[in-house]
This record gives structure tokens, C-alpha cells and sequence, in this order.
């Protein structure tokens, strides 16, 4: 077992754009909430 375990790796990566996603979408709406007429990007 010399090399990392791919499972964990995927599951490792799959965990930090889920982070990702989630943290880009609390600060979407943040911005909306903050400015309503924002909404139309």
C-alpha cells in the first residue's frame, strides 16, 4: 500500500467542493439579502 487510497482521495476532494459550493452559495445569499435588486446577475 504505497499509494494514497483513491476512495479517500475522492472522498477527500468530493468533501472540499461540497465546502465549496456551500460557502459560494451562503455569500449569493448574503449579497441578495443585503441588496434585493441585486438579484438579476
Amino acid at each position: 500500500m504505497v499509494s494514497a487510497d483513491p476512495a479517500s482521495a475522492t472522498m477527500r476532494s468530493l468533501a472540499s467542493s461540497l465546502t465549496y459550493s456551500v460557502t459560494s452559495a451562503e455569500v449569493s445569499q448574503k449579497r441578495i439579502n443585503r441588496d434585493p435588486l441585486a438579484r438579476s446577475d
